[in-house]
């Protein structure tokens, strides 16, 4: 009697009682392939995993047109069943994919190449059949993929490729894949975009002919979505000895990122991570730092979004490049109140990422001279924000290499002490504030004294604005907490 799959009690038993011949399991995955869409969900547990069971018991004995018939039914019709369930019934769809690899990978050479064109092209028709990918979609298909791959041995058949098989098949589905990555992965949650970076990587792992084909496709492609991005990226940086493809993912970056005409999503921008964390000295200063200050002229919108995030994950010193990146990028973006935001943080990175304070102290200096040009407020209130910006994010200690280019900025007749007491807008007065109490706690103890005094006097000046006041006494604590009991000066009494 042929098994048939009918949802009425005591079926299972039934058919555990006989084994199974490959006419019989043919048999049954027609009569699943019928039946399965209208099955409770709890019938269609106990028949995957019936079917499973009879598959373990043959081993690597299944025949060609079986495997053929487990990859129709998981691809074509259980995956879309799996997408809603849990874990139990995808981890038993995924493990008739294995059967069918092992099984694959014991026939003649004629019929694993057959098995191998007929799983990548049977896939690449159920991607494009597929009207709106979701993320469990995309997840079990690329987790399909590995696992055909793994069990099956694609590796070692695309080393030993021949006139039988073409790794085109697979390059095939990998591009469908891309293309619909790339459709809707800007609106997916991390959890489901990191899932699936981390089964795209493996694939990368378990076949690196895949990740050799995607390199050289992503310079074609128009759209790299971000979950390419990152598991081709991370493999790539990883790979020893270095890949020559490192050089490849730079002018990737700069022609999809810094030359964008429109800004990138922000997980675009994440997933470019560990290109920018690799990126060398020389690149940055060749490649990438030129593009970059070329663009934000001629792009503004795009560059207000790719070049903070570009600060934020170099890993080099930039120390040498503080005046190309605060004087032209960070005052722009700070005189626009939307963007002043981003504009504070290039300050914070660079100054962060400059091993020697000296030449990030010689921009601010450059910047205290421009205000005593500037005639604009808007001009005056962005450069005093990038000065107070800047001194607290230098490194705190009396000993720095800064020291004289700190004390220069402490002139009693400089700009900043007399856009803070003279000024005529209350806001420009109160950011000169912060920035004299910015500059007073990175000054040594014995040169404090002459830039307290300019913040105790508006305390006592009875037509100082109430901004000013408080911007200077906000000052003053800040200065005071840094002072022992101890050898105390004598402003602090005052």
């Amino acid at each position: 009697q042929v098994w048939t799959l009918q949802a009425r009690p005591g079926f299972v038993a039934h058919a555990a009682m006989a084994p199974v011949s490959d006419s019989e399991l043919l048999a049954v995955l027609k009569s699943l392939a019928q039946d399965f869409q209208h099955l409770p969900t709890k019938h269609c547990r106990e028949a995957v995993s019936e079917l499973l069971d009879k598959c373990v018991e043959r081993g690597v004995e299944l025949p060609p047109d079986v495997c053929k018939g487990l990859l129709q039914f998981v691809l074509g019709i259980a995956s879309w069943r799996c997408v809603g369930q849990q874990q139990a019934m995808q981890w038993t769809c995924l493990e008739l994919i294995a059967c069918a690899g092992r099984a694959a990978r014991a026939q003649d050479a004629a019929n694993i190449v057959e098995l191998h064109n007929f799983f990548f092209k049977f896939a690449k028709a159920e991607v494009k059949k597929q009207p709106a990918w979701k993320p469990r979609v995309l997840v079990l298909m690329l987790q399909y993929v590995l696992r055909w791959m793994q069990a099956a041995s694609l590796a070692k058949m695309a080393d030993a490729e021949g006139d039988a098989f073409k790794f085109a098949a697979v390059t095939g589905l990998l591009e469908a894949l891309y293309s619909e990555m790339g459709r809707a992965g800007s609106r997916w949650t991390p959890r489901w975009r990191l899932k699936s970076v981390r089964a795209l990587q493996r694939i990368f792992k378990c076949c690196p002919q895949a990740l050799e084909h995607s390199v050289p496709w992503s310079k074609k492609a128009d759209n790299l979505p971000a979950v390419l991005i990152s598991a081709m990226s991370s493999q790539v940086i990883a790979a020893e000895p270095p890949s020559p493809h490192r050089a490849t993912l730079v002018e990737l970056y700069v022609k999809h990122v810094l030359e964008a005409k429109q800004p990138a999503a922000q997980s675009t921008l994440e997933a470019w991570a560990p290109v920018l964390a690799a990126m060398t000295p020389e690149e940055f200063e060749k490649q990438v730092l030129p593009v970059a200050l070329r663009m934000s002229k001629r792009q503004p919108l795009p560059s207000a979004h790719s070049i903070p995030w570009m600060i934020i994950l170099a890993k080099i010193d930039l120390g040498g490049h503080a005046k190309e990146i605060l004087e032209p990028l960070a005052m722009e973006f700070l005189k626009d109140k939307e963007k002043r935001s981003r504009g504070q943080r290039i300050i914070q990175e660079t100054v962060g990422k400059s091993t020697d304070a000296a030449a990030p102290v010689a921009v601010a200096e450059l910047w205290v001279e421009t205000l005593k040009k500037s005639g604009k407020t808007d001009e005056k209130q962005a450069g005093l924000t990038a000065i107070a910006t800047l001194l607290a994010a230098l490194p705190k200690g009396e000993a720095t290499s800064a020291a004289e280019g700190l004390k220069r900025m402490a002139d009693p007749k400089g700009a900043l002490v007399k856009l803070a007491g003279d000024d005529a807008n209350e806001e420009t007065r109160a950011l000169g504030y912060a920035a004299l109490g910015a500059l007073a706690l990175r000054l040594p103890r014995a040169l404090q004294d002459p830039v307290v005094t300019e913040l105790i006097k508006p305390l006592s000046d009875k037509k100082a604005p109430d901004r000013a006041r408080l911007a200077a006494l906000e000052a003053l604590v800040d200065v005071s907490c840094t002072v022992s009991k101890e050898g105390a000066p004598a402003w602090v009494a005052t």
